[in-house]
């Protein structure tokens, strides 16, 4: 079949706007790192988190619901549990 230019030049031109996106969102990342502040964990993160760490063999402490994060015990049990 004949090869269709038209499609392939459609295809190359969203690629390039889609790196030109790509490379404004970094360059503005960069500039503005100091403004740009972490979220604290939401459930999925911290059920991850506690997954991965009880996978890893973790420590009695975090099984039994009680984890240690910088230096502050820190409950991990459901909010009822509290």
């Amino acid at each position: 079949m004949y090869e269709n230019l038209h499609a392939s030049q459609v295809v190359t031109d969203y690629e390039r706007q889609q790196l030109d996106r790509e490379v404004e969102r970094r360059r503005f990342l960069r500039d503005h790192a100091d403004q740009i502040v972490p979220r604290p964990e939401a459930g999925w993160r911290r059920m991850l988190r506690r997954a991965h760490l009880l996978g890893r063999g973790a420590t009695a402490e975090v099984r039994s619901g009680r984890a240690v994060r910088g230096g502050i015990a820190t409950a991990t049990g459901p909010a009822s549990a509290r």
